[in-house]
């Protein structure tokens, strides 16, 4: 018996793998599927997981909390890709992640009191701060940032605070 796993070496398979069956269990509330995802994930090259994170990022839904662990994998491997593909932007794709988040706590209002939720906030600015050191954060995408830290209501404020001035 093959494995949906196995059968991604198809292009098309794959395409709709990270495209669409993906993001469709990741947006399930209570998924319970991370670490099976993520095992795979682990294995996967760095343009799928880029197609998965802009695809994750176009959802109408709020990121459910199951996926935080999925997201944070996939931030190291994405910036990896933007940075080595000239036709890939990394301000749009910060832009395209800092509006995710945004638009997730502007959903929801007890984002900003979930420490779950800034620290993945917190570790993808790390993350893009190692592969973009002297490129500062886009206009619109910092103003964001900063109203997004001073709605935080986490002992991560300080934190937050500090990486987004």
């Amino acid at each position: 018996m093959i494995s949906i796993f196995e059968m991604t070496t198809d292009p098309v398979v794959s395409h709709e793998f990270y495209n669409s069956l993906l993001p469709e269990v990741l947006s399930i509330p209570d998924h319970h599927q991370s670490d099976y995802i993520l095992k795979f994930l682990k294995k996967s090259a760095p343009s799928d997981c880029y197609t998965l994170l802009c695809k994750l990022c176009s959802l109408d839904s709020k990121w459910t909390s199951d996926t935080y662990s999925v997201l944070e994998f996939l931030f190291d491997p994405c910036l990896r890709y933007v940075s080595s593909t000239s036709e890939l932007s990394p301000t749009h794709f910060f832009t395209t992640v800092v509006n995710k988040f945004y638009s997730d706590s502007q959903e929801d209002s007890n984002l900003q009191k979930s420490v779950i939720f800034t620290n993945l906030i917190i570790k993808f600015l790390r993350n893009y701060t190692n592969y973009y050191p002297s490129l500062q954060y886009p206009e619109r995408s910092h103003f964001l940032l900063k109203q997004l830290a001073n709605e935080n209501a986490t002992f991560l404020r300080n934190t937050f605070n500090n990486l987004v001035c």
